[in-house]
């Protein structure tokens, strides 16, 4: 889970956020070419309206000010693009595109790699919670897969990220508990002897239990192979949870959308996003696609942040959603947290 950090990032007192080689102004992303269009059409607006200000001054001072502050929405903009453009630049890395016949949902890992010609290393994470209402317990990413040397498996047809399954071997001759770890259908190895062993067998029941398993690292050179694996349950132990009801939902967003417009498309038990604004000392609360719907109180906020941080795994769906007598949406969520 992604994730991701949920931290906005700053400059000139605005927040902004990066994610998938667009850039996040208030609700929604940008590429480079739409904040160039952007730009070009706030430098062209405000050069306009002073030039409309100049023969009728000083009544015309009203739209001089006003175009030098449009000019500057166009510097500001370009100023994002060439952001844009730099992360860009560091960060684009290639990726692995995976499927899997394993019976969860792989979107919702971070697919994020880092591979060169020999070693493959993933950041994929897993999601604080699945499909299937499963909170996850444990999760361990450097597995190592025991024996991948001895099934004669070709290392270069092994994908990043992509999933495993798994069965039990209790007539194994060297260990009863054995586990084998299949790709494909294809034996690779086996969960190392030790207390992982108990735990995969705990929570393969996919019920109330989940095990999920990724690979996570290749060595070419070495030939090793590792895992990323995920324990997931219905129960909640060890887990916290926070009812917060959403203010300022009849305002209008960064970009002057309105949070009421975007609460008539939400669902009860959508997931949403928290980003922290250093602006207000809250939660911002979007949907599953960005869009804005209210903010967690500051008192709230403040608890929360002690325990979450910006950083810290948790998840967060919508739990009431009701029509007020005025019309206007009420909004709750409930947010899950260590």
């Amino acid at each position: 889970m992604k994730k991701k950090s949920n931290k906005h990032m700053r400059w000139d007192g605005v927040n902004y956020r990066i994610k998938d080689g667009k850039l996040k102004l208030g609700q929604k992303y940008y590429t480079a070419k739409q904040i160039h269009i952007l730009s070009i059409l706030y430098y062209i607006l405000g050069i306009l309206l002073i030039v409309i200000s100049l023969p009728i001054m000083p009544i015309g001072i009203i739209f001089l000010l006003l175009g030098v502050g449009i000019i500057w929405f166009g510097w500001s903009y370009s100023h994002f693009r060439k952001i844009l453009l730099n992360a860009q630049t560091i960060h684009e890395q290639p990726t692995q595109d995976t499927t899997s016949e394993y019976n969860y949902n792989e979107e919702n890992l971070e697919n994020e790699t880092s591979i060169n010609s020999k070693v493959k290393q993933s950041h994929s994470k897993y999601p604080f919670k699945d499909d299937e209402d499963r909170f996850l317990r444990y999760s361990y990413y450097d597995v190592d897969v025991k024996g991948f040397s001895y099934q004669n498996f070709d290392i270069t047809k092994l994908e990043l990220d992509k999933f495993v399954t798994f069965d039990f071997e209790p007539d194994n001759p060297y260990d009863p508990n054995a586990i084998a770890i299949f790709y494909d259908d294809q034996k690779i190895g086996y969960i190392p002897r030790n207390s992982l062993q108990s735990m995969v067998k705990d929570y393969s029941d996919g019920i109330e239990h989940q095990i999920c398993g990724f690979i996570s690292y290749i060595n070419e050179e070495l030939n090793e192979v590792h895992l990323g694996l995920g324990f997931y349950s219905k129960e909640n132990k060890n887990l916290d949870v926070m009812t917060c009801k959403l203010i300022k939902t009849k305002m209008k967003d960064f970009m002057g959308n309105s949070r009421q417009d975007n609460l008539a498309m939400a669902e009860i038990g959508s997931p949403v996003e928290l980003e922290y604004s250093y602006d207000s000392d809250t939660y911002i609360v979007n949907d599953d696609t960005g869009f804005e719907l209210g903010e967690i109180s500051k008192k709230q906020a403040e608890k929360l942040f002690d325990v979450i941080g910006d950083t810290k795994p948790f998840y967060a769906e919508i739990n009431e959603l009701e029509m007020d007598d005025d019309g206007n949406y009420t909004c709750k969520i409930k947010v899950w947290y260590r």
